[in-house]
């Protein structure tokens, strides 16, 4: 069975998302949604981030291409939409999407706020779809090991860890920091350490955050997450920092009471 995948959005995520597509059996790319008219044509040499392949010309042959989300929400050929827009607009269009009975990939965050994220859940729920959020760290190696050491027990009880997410200022994202856009780093980066930290140590019952703020969304901040759990100490840090020579590191230490 080959599940075609209709992408909403054209930037870098989408970009990253369509290429990957193109390399795995059981998928494949069939319709394409984007407002940029060149990119939607195939010019994708504007796009850019803080790593992966630049954006070049893409020969996308006979892919449907959709200016709205509603035509691609609408399109019989396409089983599942692929969210990579704006967080802002992911409530929008993930639950135009579910409603025309698709099933909906989106890229985190979810949404801006815990009320749009409500509202998409209970439509897949409505629609009897599948809605899945981009959480990818535990699919990446070292963080599957972390992870299985974790729950396995091999090493005794998980003690605590800290983890680190920063990148370069996106300057070719001219809203990054709005909070009603994209939500700035907390929200488009921290939210990864955060998911990931949750299925480590549960949920904390509070946390304390020190940072700079840029404008209305905090830049760079260090978070300290506190559990019922005394004997555990988890700290993470994140945010944008104005070195353009740096555009990008994660790294993440956890800490065992048996480990080697």
């Amino acid at each position: 069975m080959t599940i075609r995948i209709g992408i909403a959005g054209i930037g870098f995520m989408g970009m990253v998302h369509y290429l990957t597509y193109r390399k795995l059996r059981g998928a494949k790319v069939v319709a394409l949604c984007e407002q940029d008219p060149v990119r939607l044509s195939g010019d994708w040499r504007s796009i850019k981030g803080n790593f992966g392949p630049p954006g070049e010309m893409m020969e996308l042959g006979n892919v449907a291409r959709y200016s709205e989300i509603e035509q691609l929400a609408d399109d019989t050929n396409v089983d599942l939409v692929d969210v990579c827009l704006p967080p802002g607009l992911h409530a929008q269009a993930t639950i135009a999407a579910l409603r025309a009975g698709k099933h909906v990939f989106c890229e985190k965050p979810i949404a801006l706020s815990a009320a749009d994220a409500v509202k998409m859940c209970a439509a897949a729920e409505k629609a009897g779809r599948l809605l899945l959020i981009g959480h990818v760290l535990p699919f990446f190696p070292e963080y599957r090991f972390a992870l299985e050491a974790a729950r396995s027990g091999k090493y005794g009880k998980l003690l605590g860890g800290h983890f680190k997410r920063v990148i370069s200022d996106p300057q070719w994202l001219p809203r990054f920091y709005d909070p009603e856009h994209t939500g700035g780093p907390m929200l488009d980066l921290h939210v990864h350490d955060a998911h990931f930290i949750r299925l480590l140590f549960g949920m904390p019952k509070a946390v304390n955050t020190a940072g700079r703020m840029r404008g209305a969304v905090v830049e760079q901040f260090t978070t300290q997450f506190v559990f019922d759990d005394a004997d555990l100490v988890v700290t993470a840090s994140s945010g944008v920092i104005r070195q353009q020579g740096r555009p990008f590191t994660h790294a993440f230490e956890i800490y065992f009471e048996r480990a080697p």
